[in-house]
């Protein structure tokens, strides 16, 4: 496995190294929606919020059938309910985020 906050999308050119190994993103093996792979947003000069993935943990093709699809995920910040909060809509709601990235959780069959 290798993760982290890589700054980047992984068809970027700064990422393309990644791209000739055997490694792949854990929620293209477990068919995450786009929409729920985000895990910051970034807010431009205007304020206006841009979702962009820039976290990944890849796996090797030994442990894609490992994984637990039903507990890996993009995690969201939740209320004191259990309620995920939805992606921040202005900066001040960001702030009020404990991480201005969202954890990545991967779950494995052991």
């Amino acid at each position: 496995v290798v993760g982290g906050d890589l700054n980047s999308d992984l068809r970027s050119p700064e990422l393309e190294i990644l791209t000739r190994t055997d490694l792949t993103d854990f929620h293209d093996v477990i068919g995450t929606p786009k929409e729920e792979r985000v895990s910051l947003v970034h807010f431009d000069y205007f304020g206006k919020p841009h979702p962009q993935v820039l976290d990944y943990l890849l796996v090797s093709p030994q442990l894609k059938s490992e994984i637990l699809p039903e507990k890996s995920c993009t995690y969201r910040y939740k209320s004191f309910y259990d309620i995920p909060h939805p992606l921040p809509k202005t900066m001040t709601e960001r702030h009020q985020m404990p991480s201005d990235h969202y954890p990545l959780v991967l779950t494995f069959r052991i």
